[in-house]
């Protein structure tokens, strides 16, 4: 992604905050450091997966169809039991936890 690790840890371990008019930096302990990259990598998967159902939206649409507003996804059993779970899963899992929010 082009972003400097080091520039990374640094702002991670010792984020700074606006004080008046000053910037400080903080200590952060380790999990307050991993919590944020959690976040951060949360967040990321998101928005790849709007994007991601947005185009397949726009790739699917045919004019001289009826227009659905939704998009379905396949949760294949035991797909979790792999030693390496790659985007396709994140992407089943992040839709897995939004729809148990309706239910």
């Amino acid at each position: 992604m082009g972003i400097d690790c080091e520039w990374m840890i640094t702002y991670f371990c010792k984020p700074k905050l606006k004080v008046g008019t000053e910037w400080v930096s903080k200590g952060s302990s380790c999990s307050n450091a991993a919590s944020s990259v959690s976040g951060i990598a949360r967040a990321i998967y998101e928005r790849t997966f709007r994007i991601m159902v947005e185009k397949c939206n726009e790739t699917l649409c045919d004019p001289t169809m009826k227009k659905v507003h939704y998009i379905g996804v396949l949760d294949i059993a035991g797909f979790e039991i792999f030693d390496y779970n790659g985007f396709e899963q994140i992407c089943i899992n992040y839709v897995n936890e939004k729809l148990q929010q309706f239910f």
